[in-house]
């Protein structure tokens, strides 16, 4: 009953009298249940701005690509990281939210639909309550809020990683180290100085065949500029040229 807290006063109120015009049966637990599931969906059906703050849109994005990788230890990690990242009655209320979907969502609870399984009820019923994210597809938003409801007692910790981070650094203080020469957290992966030259020498080749292409094909362009061009790109990147238009370059050859 917590989570009514949630709720706006009209529809506490509305929801207290339901209840009491309940009759004390076998059957009062599953109309209980039934008025206060009906209730939070009524109040999350009305448009309001997720829980998950849409500013941090890179961080649902990332927190996604780690889950659809399999490393979702990590992926637990961020959430809870962008948690922390939350107003503290956002938060609250995220933290209110959360369980009561754990528990309406769980296939033994009381039956929200006949012809849909508790949890698909849940999910498209409080996902959007919680990210809004123009950049993620509707299953990726709904994934992600079925990640932080199943992980609901583990969410809103403290990172672990955290935690250490800061032991390190009051450590250094109390050693007379500096405290900035400890890392923080790293998001980006470490490469050898071969798998750098060779990633870099990769992406130059593919940006610039992809603006060749785009030249080529430009049909705004007038045909003596897009020629111009094109000869440029084969004097300066005769490599890229080929791979883009060997026939041409095999014709030059020739002539």
């Amino acid at each position: 009953m917590d989570c009514l807290d949630i709720c706006p006063d009209q529809l506490v109120v509305h929801a207290s009298e339901l209840l009491s015009q309940t009759t004390k049966d076998v059957d009062a637990a599953e109309t209980y249940k039934r008025i206060l599931f009906e209730t939070m969906a009524k109040h999350y059906s009305q448009y309001r701005e997720p829980l998950l703050c849409s500013r941090y849109h890179d961080i649902h994005a990332g927190i996604i690509k780690l889950m659809e990788s399999g490393e979702t230890g990590q992926a637990l990690e961020a959430a809870q990281l962008c948690i922390r990242l939350l107003e503290p009655t956002w938060r609250e209320e995220l933290h209110r939210l959360l369980p009561f979907m754990a528990v309406a969502g769980s296939p033994g609870a009381y039956k929200l639909q006949k012809q849909n399984t508790n949890r698909t009820v849940v999910k498209r019923t409080f996902a959007k309550a919680i990210v809004q994210n123009k950049s993620l597809s509707k299953v990726q938003t709904e994934g992600l809020a079925m990640f932080l409801m199943d992980n609901h007692t583990e969410v809103f910790k403290i990172p672990t990683s955290l935690l250490q981070m800061v032991r390190k650094k009051l450590l250094s203080l109390q050693e007379g180290r500096n405290p900035n020469a400890i890392a923080g957290f790293t998001f980006c992966k470490r490469v050898t100085q071969k798998e750098f030259e060779e990633q870099k020498l990769q992406t130059t080749f593919e940006q610039l065949q992809q603006l060749m292409q785009d030249v080529s094909q430009d049909r705004n362009m007038c045909g003596k500029e897009r020629n111009r061009l094109l000869q440029d790109f084969r004097k300066h990147h005769p490599s890229v040229f080929s791979h883009c238009f060997p026939n041409c370059w095999l014709e030059a050859e020739h002539q």
